[in-house]
């Protein structure tokens, strides 16, 4: 099952915010994930650097990731892309 969602959250007490924000997906959709709770001046800041341009970032998605991405993954990633 594929869902897509675009959410962002504002708020200014973050401490366990991130935490009930999983539970509830946790309920909701029986697995785990991490979640990122970022204010609005740290996305715009993120936004700003996005290294594409405007028309291209209206129609994109971003994901922020709670790790660094493991090596092998983003190798995999570089081999489907010149196929």
């Amino acid at each position: 099952m594929y869902t897509e969602w675009k959410c962002v959250f504002f708020c200014e007490e973050r401490k366990g915010f991130f935490l009930k924000i999983s539970e509830e997906i946790t309920k909701k959709f029986g697995c785990e994930v991490p979640v990122l709770v970022k204010t609005a001046d740290a996305i715009a800041k993120i936004l700003a650097v996005f290294p594409f341009e405007r028309a291209k970032k209206e129609e994109s998605y971003c994901m922020l990731l709670a790790t660094p991405p493991k090596r092998e993954f983003i190798e995999a990633i570089r081999l489907q892309k010149r196929l």
